[in-house]
């Protein structure tokens, strides 16, 4: 008979992990552990066991990494909406397949820092977006690499929450910026944050006004932008605007992605004089790593 996994054994494979692993990542350890559930019934409760293993252990503080209180204080929002999201959701939600579990699991693990509208973790700029959009672009992207930025690695990658969309505004991203300037002066080796996304693409300030912020708040303080690729269908940019839907169906719009790249000088300096924004002060907690 098939050994039972068990959460301690699981912990432990989410701890062998490297640390500049993608949220996403699964090793063979981790699908190993699943695999010896017999049933998706079993994968569903494993999964939530294990949850709630994490979550205590965060709570009972028994990592030793440092986090800014700040974002000590959104693992409190995220834990909650968790617990609460266990007792409420179908056994589906819990599957390897989930990206949203996925997303919840490395929160709970602490590879995923939540810091309000978005999710931060390790990662870097790659190198090949160097290679678009012509020479122009390369010799910019490198100018910025070596001048500004002082390498592509390691940076804070940001991921958007889809099972928390409450700071998705003007002001949640603000003091989203305030807190990832809060992480950068705890950790001086990180040298600014990247997000990838079709909302940087200049052309969604003519065709969704209301998102304009997204790019323009990093470029009034200095952030760059590169191009990364075109996307098709299935994009996020027409999963839930019916005006982008219908200018992609024309021919009109074709969605395509940017990589937003922000020194960490120029974020720590919006960060500071921003300060004002967030409730919480930023001084550091022993918190879970």
């Amino acid at each position: 008979m098939m050994n039972k996994p068990k959460t301690g054994e699981y912990i432990a494979a989410l701890a062998n992990l490297p640390k500049t692993a993608p949220y996403h990542a699964l090793s063979e350890e981790v699908v190993n552990i699943v695999n010896r559930c017999s049933t998706p019934d079993e994968v569903a409760n494993l999964h939530k066991q294990l949850l709630q293993d994490l979550i205590n252990r965060g709570r009972e503080n028994s990592f030793v990494n440092q986090f800014p209180a700040s974002i000590e204080a959104m693992y409190g929002v995220e834990v909650d909406r968790i617990e609460t999201l266990c007792e409420k959701v179908d056994d589906e939600y819990f599957d390897l397949g989930n990206d949203l579990f996925l997303k919840d699991l490395a929160i709970c693990s602490r590879r995923l820092l939540p810091a309000g509208a978005q999710l931060v973790e390790i990662s870097g700029l790659p190198r090949t977006a160097s290679l678009k959009n012509g020479l122009s672009n390369f010799i910019d992207f490198w100018r910025f690499v070596t001048f500004v930025l002082k390498g592509t690695a390691p940076l804070y990658e940001i991921h958007t929450n889809l099972s928390n969309l409450s700071d998705f505004n003007p002001e949640g991203w603000d003091r989203c910026y305030v807190r990832i300037g809060h992480l950068l002066k705890l950790n001086p080796s990180i040298k600014g944050m990247i997000g990838g996304s079709w909302f940087y693409d200049p052309e969604i300030e003519k065709i969704s006004p209301k998102l304009a912020y997204l790019r323009q708040r990093p470029f009034e303080h200095n952030a760059k932008f590169f191009f990364a690729n075109t996307e098709g269908i299935h994009s996020g940019a027409l999963a839930k605007s019916d005006t982008r839907r219908r200018l992609y169906e024309e021919g009109h719009y074709i969605p395509r992605a940017y990589f937003m790249v922000w020194a960490r000088r120029d974020l720590i300096e919006f960060s500071t004089t921003h300060e004002h924004l967030l409730d919480t002060p930023a001084v550091a907690l022993k918190v879970a790593d």
